[in-house]
């Protein structure tokens, strides 16, 4: 058995119905597990999308787990981030990727896909059972044509798992991927736009807020607050160190007991922190998907938390 299958379709179809029709090869099939589902996006036509293809366009970014930004590396933050939000707002808990294909390696872009929530929480909660996961961040080369119309631009894939078995045997493991295009000729005449890619100062959110109580035995997740935000805005590691310092403000920011998150700087190299009350850690790292930090504590207030990291 392949570990995976790649389907490509051809024509126009929604996600939702592809997803549908492997639900129903599930009744016979019960081995087949949906491992993940993505569209790619073109970063620089997401509003165009949306408004020309209206309930289409939105039902592959809602059944997708992952949107992938293509020629991200042509924009500067700001258009990329405004594009993210837009995403943002109709798929809240999508993972949007926003960083160039050719900063990550394929297997990291694969277990971004391949994950069931933002694989930033985990970390935080339980770094020792983590860090091996963290550790697989390589660079790639991933050919982008460009000079192609953007038949590519709006792609839809799909991932399923087949599992046999509860056994570590990769074999009796597929996966599914439904790519699908658009040939967008007569909309994109206007729609070009070939920038430097830099990222500027202004950046925004997309952020999930966790708050549990519960008794002196319930795990970690059952007991803090949890406020993850994600970006395309770039910061330097002072400005990062200055933002934390303020967390030890229990009465602004509430009892913040730990932060960490991997961020880019703007000569475009990424960094990770770690931060608990008097203590911050900074090191550099291999590029993630978009900039992403997290928060753990509890009273947590996240609105001044989303405003100190100016987001």
């Amino acid at each position: 058995h392949p570990d995976r299958i790649l389907v490509e379709p051809t024509g126009v179809g929604k996600l939702s119905e592809i997803l549908s029709a492997v639900e129903k090869a599930k009744e016979r099939h019960p081995e087949i597990e949906v491992g993940g589902s993505a569209t790619v996006v073109d970063a620089g036509k997401c509003r165009m999308y949306m408004k020309n293809f209206g309930e289409f366009f939105l039902d592959q970014v809602k059944s997708a787990s992952t949107v992938i930004f293509s020629r991200t590396q042509l924009l500067d933050a700001d258009r990329v981030e405004k594009s993210r939000l837009l995403i943002a707002e109709a798929h809240p808990d999508a993972r949007i990727i926003t960083t160039p294909w050719d900063d990550m390696a394929p297997d990291f872009m694969l277990d971004v896909i391949e994950n069931g929530k933002p694989i930033y929480f985990a970390p935080l909660e339980d770094d020792d059972d983590d860090d091996d996961d963290e550790e697989e961040h390589h660079h790639h080369h991933h050919d982008h044509d460009d000079d192609d119309d953007d038949d590519d631009d709006h792609e839809h894939h799909h991932h399923h798992d087949h599992d046999d078995d509860d056994d570590d045997d990769d074999d009796d493991e597929h996966e599914h991927h439904h790519h699908h295009g658009h040939d967008d000729d007569d909309d994109d005449d206007d729609e070009h736009e070939h920038h430097h890619h830099h990222h500027g100062h202004e950046g925004h959110e997309h952020h999930h807020h966790h708050h549990h109580h519960g008794a002196d035995d319930h795990d970690a997740d059952e007991v803090f607050d949890t406020i993850g935000l994600e970006t395309a805005r770039r910061y330097e590691q002072d400005e990062i160190r200055a933002m934390l310092d303020r967390l030890s403000d229990e009465e602004e920011y509430g009892r913040v007991l730990r932060a960490k998150g991997i961020l880019q700087n703007a000569a475009g190299e990424w960094f990770q922190f770690d931060y608990v009350p008097g203590e911050t850690d900074m090191r550099n790292d291999s590029a993630d998907y978009t900039g992403r930090l997290c928060v753990i504590g509890t009273s947590l207030n996240e609105k001044a938390i989303t405003e100190l990291f100016q987001l």
